[in-house]
């Protein structure tokens, strides 16, 4: 699963092509992307889940283009403790 974080967006974020990409890309309906893209213009980032690299990527590309401030979310690892006896 890859993970895409969008964090603001420039003056020249065209509103209703990230919401058509939100919704070509997620499967969202109008109401959810639309959603999600207004919480931007307030201010607030949200996180974009893809079941694959090829998807995440398409969006990162087209969302940048459009306007959007989008990165993908760095991957988190869990270390294994050890204990020596």
């Amino acid at each position: 699963m890859a993970v895409v974080i969008v964090t603001g967006y420039t003056r020249r974020l065209n509103v209703i092509e990230l919401v058509k990409l939100i919704q070509r890309t997620t499967g969202d309906t109008l109401a959810p992307a639309k959603d999600r893209v207004d919480a931007l213009l307030e201010g607030k980032p949200f996180e974009l889940s893809f079941v694959n690299r090829v998807t995440a990527d398409e969006f990162l590309r087209t969302a940048n283009d459009i306007g959007a401030l989008a990165q993908p979310k760095p991957a988190t690892t869990e270390r294994s403790k050890h204990t020596e006896s």
